[in-house]
């Protein structure tokens, strides 16, 4: 990043303390020093376990800011998500597959590190790095299954109200003023506007069509992910628009 031009950068996991220290090392002036309310603490133990196995709660509190909710979505989203992980890169690795294998480590790097999955972060961390170079450690594809097991794990322990089902209705999709917001968010999408999250939950209680429901919690996933790129391929499959 240095090198490419730019003044100063930080890695993931992202600590909320450390992002606020580095830009106002460049962008005067100095934010106070970021403290989380003694009640926010209080609040987060109260509302989730005293302890959840795998994860670093004292780290997710001040990634999150206390927000118990987005966390728990984000933890059972998680074990949704890399449920069959294991068996998805001993298949690549049988192929000889070793930069597809790379990729998906480095991803699932960012979303433990993200969670406080620190067991979890450390080894697919080690594992990417030895796949970029083209080899691996059985010892350690092992190792990942056991930490990624206690994570899932610990996601039963997070109860997360259910989106309602979507109930079938009259209400056309390519009505003018629904059109023009998903036009809207389209346009958000593309210039990886985060505002294209406030907008999307605005737009969601109004589709009510349960054909396109897996659609809609991938672009909702997508969309959390700030993986714009992919959610407006989704949209643009709701919106019946062709891409290239």
């Amino acid at each position: 990043c240095i090198a490419a031009g730019m003044n100063d950068y930080i890695s993931k996991p992202i600590n909320v303390g450390q992002l606020f220290k580095t830009l106002s090392n460049w962008l005067p002036p100095k934010p106070e020093k970021l403290i989380i309310p003694k009640q926010d603490i209080e609040k987060f133990t109260e509302e989730m376990p005293t302890q959840l196995p795998g994860i670093e709660l004292a780290q997710v509190l001040q990634r999150l800011n206390g927000n118990v909710a987005l966390f728990k979505k984000l933890l059972v989203k998680f074990k949704q998500d890399n449920a069959t992980f294991i068996d998805e890169l001993q298949i690549l690795l049988d192929k000889g597959d070793t930069e597809t294998a790379h990729h998906i480590c480095h991803t699932l790097k960012g979303l433990s590190g993200n969670l406080g999955a620190m067991d979890v972060f450390k080894v697919a961390s080690s594992l990417a790095k030895t796949l970029k170079e083209g080899k691996y450690d059985a010892l350690e594809i092992k190792q990942l299954e056991k930490s990624l097991e206690i994570v899932f794990k610990s996601a039963t322990l997070c109860k997360i109200k259910e989106q309602p089902p979507l109930a079938p209705t009259t209400k056309d999709l390519d009505a003018k003023n629904f059109n023009s917001e998903l036009k809207q968010l389209d346009q958000l999408l593309a210039k990886n506007k985060l505002s294209a999250g406030k907008l999307f939950k605005t737009i969601y209680p109004q589709i009510s069509n349960p054909t396109i429901a897996p659609e809609l919690e991938q672009l909702e996933t997508c969309i959390m992910q700030l993986d714009f790129k992919k959610a407006r391929e989704i949209l643009h499959f709701i919106r019946g628009i062709k891409t290239r």
